[in-house]
């Protein structure tokens, strides 16, 4: 059991039975694993910044030559009008 999770098992004890509280105490994390508000916000900017260059990305490769590809024809059937 960490150190730091010691206070907790002691805390538990109180409440529930021994070995329980070592059960809880055990599978609880430190404190240093445990993420925070900022480190999700600076997660999620990273992720939404990733996703939309990969959106970009695909926009780019997809779209832009199918719409170059359809003014091309319609410029094509025009001109032979």
């Amino acid at each position: 059991m960490a150190l730091t999770n010691i206070e907790l098992y002691e805390e538990l004890k109180k409440t529930v039975t021994e070995d329980a509280a070592r059960m809880i105490a055990d599978v609880v994390p430190r404190g240093e694993e445990i993420a925070t508000k900022s480190d999700l916000a600076l997660l999620e900017s990273n992720l939404k910044g990733y996703i939309d260059a990969r959106l970009l990305r695909f926009t780019l490769m997809f779209f832009v030559p199918m719409w170059i590809g359809l003014l091309g024809m319609f410029g094509v059937v025009i001109a032979k009008l």
